[in-house]
């Protein structure tokens, strides 16, 4: 709808009268796609090329990127050529689940538009009538764990998250300061790259949550949550220190790392952290 509006040539966009409004796919719309779970440089250098050419018919050409944050550090770093000063009829959409996983330059120039959370008794409501066979009780509980985010409790109701699942089992292991337990949940992720980034983007991800838990951010996840007993375990220190482990981890794997390499580092980086 965005990306509709921006292109539409009528007064109250989107018009839905405009000829541009009424196409089944605007060529002036244009929504890049990954390859293999990544966003590549080449891809987004064909987009900077691509913006320097006038729309078809609308007012603007709109790229939409969505999960931006499977462009690796060289493809964010080669968008910010034109994502900073973009032809004057070009405008951009990114989506991503995490702003922190874009780089900091290319939040920087953009408009960040947040959404939030709904009250978690509208979650619960619209889950059980779009799922009415899911038990009512499961259904509380996840929408509790994830704070009303309707999206991701359907992930955990649908059991499908292995890479969120990976994320808590990994850190349930560090929340037990067992270095052995540690290297053996680690084990799953040093011979699938792209698994691991899943699961290393998860654990920075939740670790983040459970650092807002211990500051006094007003999340109330269940006692036997890992987010509580992360924050619970562990100092902010711990928990920033461990976040940027995962994190640089994560960025190893964009750097075609070697895996039981990169599995080693981390687990030797987070020792080092809480004191393993």
């Amino acid at each position: 709808m965005l990306a509709r509006a921006l292109a539409c040539t009528g007064e109250n966009k989107p018009c839905g009268e405009c000829a541009c409004c009424l196409m089944s796919e605007n060529p002036d719309i244009v929504t890049v796609l990954p390859e293999k779970a990544n966003i590549t440089v080449d891809k987004i250098r064909k987009i900077r090329e691509d913006a320097y050419i006038l729309p078809n018919q609308s007012d603007k050409r709109v790229f939409i990127i969505p999960d931006a944050n499977l462009m690796n550090e060289q493809a964010q770093n080669a968008l910010l050529k034109v994502f900073e000063e973009p032809p004057k009829r070009v405008a951009f959409i990114l989506t991503c689940e995490y702003a922190n996983q874009l780089l900091a330059t290319v939040r920087s120039r953009a408009v960040v538009l947040k959404l939030s959370s709904v009250q978690r008794d509208a979650a619960v409501k619209y889950i059980l009538e779009q799922n009415p066979g899911f038990n009512s009780a499961e259904v509380e509980r996840a929408v509790a764990d994830e704070d009303g985010n309707i999206g991701r409790a359907l992930v955990r109701l649908s059991g499908e998250d292995k890479a969120d699942f990976t994320a808590r089992e990994i850190l349930s292991c560090i929340g037990e300061r067992s270095e052995f337990a540690l290297m053996k949940a680690l084990l799953v992720i040093e011979k699938d790259r792209v698994f691991a980034k899943s699961v290393l983007s998860a654990m920075s991800v939740l670790v983040s949550e459970s650092l807002a838990v211990k500051m006094g951010a007003p999340k109330s996840y269940a006692p036997d949550d890992i987010r509580t007993i992360l924050s619970e375990k562990f100092t902010r220190h711990h928990l920033i220190g461990i976040s940027e482990v995962c994190l640089s981890a994560r960025k190893d794997c964009d750097a075609n790392c070697n895996g039981p390499l990169m599995v080693t580092n981390l687990c030797a980086c987070i020792r080092a952290q809480i004191d393993l």
